[in-house]
C-alpha cells in the first residue's frame, strides 16, 4: 500500500495542472508552457499540493474545443480537486 506525500507532517492535498499556448510565440515569454509549468510547481509546492495529473493545450483560448482543458475539469470533477493554471488568461478570453 502507498503512504500518501507529505509535507512537513502534514498530508499533501491533491491537484491537476493545466498549462496553454496559443502561439509558438508566447513559447517563449512567461506565458510559455515551461514557465506556467514553474510557476504552478512552486505555488504547488508552497501550498502543500501534490500534481497528480498534467494536461497542456497549444490552441487559442477563445476556441471552445480545448481537448485536454475538457479532460482535467472531468477529472478534477470526479476527484473533487482544483485544477491549477500560472493566469486566469490561461483558461479563456
Amino acid at each position: 500500500m502507498n503512504n500518501p506525500p507529505y509535507l512537513n507532517g502534514k498530508t499533501m492535498k491533491k491537484c491537476i495542472q493545466y498549462t496553454r499556448v496559443s502561439t509558438t510565440k508566447q513559447q517563449a515569454t512567461s506565458l510559455g508552457l515551461d514557465a506556467q509549468e514553474h510557476a504552478i510547481k512552486a505555488f504547488s509546492e508552497m501550498n502543500g499540493y501534490e500534481i497528480v495529473a498534467k494536461y497542456e493545450d497549444v490552441d487559442s483560448g477563445g476556441k471552445d474545443d480545448r481537448p485536454a482543458l475538457m479532460e482535467a475539469l472531468a477529472l478534477a470533477k470526479l476527484q473533487n480537486i482544483p485544477v491549477m493554471v500560472s493566469k486566469l488568461c490561461r483558461l479563456s478570453r
